[in-house]
């Protein structure tokens, strides 16, 4: 299974996500899950904001190692599920990669699909330490609820052969 989180830069959100979902995994010896990000904004290279690596690391979680990276058609084609911030990142994967648009949803609303405006993960880009802390709890809370569906789902799947 690929997971992969989608936001602007990938520098602030998609790479909280990915870490911390990532770690959720790790902490119950979850394996066969894969998780990524990318940002529709095309950084490529570029570390995790300054804020994004203090808040992750006040939770245990070192993204220091992360470079951001562009949408890849390809590597969306192979997700199983993309998480996106924004319905507008929703909209840019489908333009980059239309058959990964029934895998697309937004992270603050999956499993469901009932996606509005108030499931946004705002973008913290530019803002303060305490916002960036905000949106890293939001993300955890996420996590919390789709991580064991994701577990789920992965020990549904038939396996490859």
């Amino acid at each position: 299974m690929l997971v992969i989180f989608v936001c602007t830069g990938n520098i602030c959100r998609s790479p909280m996500a990915e870490y911390l979902l990532r770690s959720w995994l790790e902490r119950r010896g979850v394996e066969g899950i894969s998780v990524g990000s990318m940002g529709t904004l095309g950084l490529a290279g570029e570390p995790a904001s300054r804020l994004a690596l203090q808040v992750c690391r006040e939770r245990g979680v070192d993204i220091s190692a992360h470079r951001s990276r562009p949408l890849d058609p390809a590597q969306l084609g192979r997700a199983s599920v993309i998480f996106t911030m924004e319905l507008v990142h929703s909209e840019l994967v489908a333009a980059c990669c239309p058959e990964a648009a029934d895998r697309t949803r937004l992270l603050g609303a999956w499993p469901q699909t009932d996606e509005r405006l108030e499931h946004v993960v705002p973008d913290p880009m530019g803002r303060q330490v305490a916002y960036y802390r905000e949106v890293a709890r939001r993300i955890e809370g996420h996590i919390d609820r789709i991580a064991p569906v994701l577990v789920q789902q992965q020990r549904c799947q038939p396996p490859s052969t």
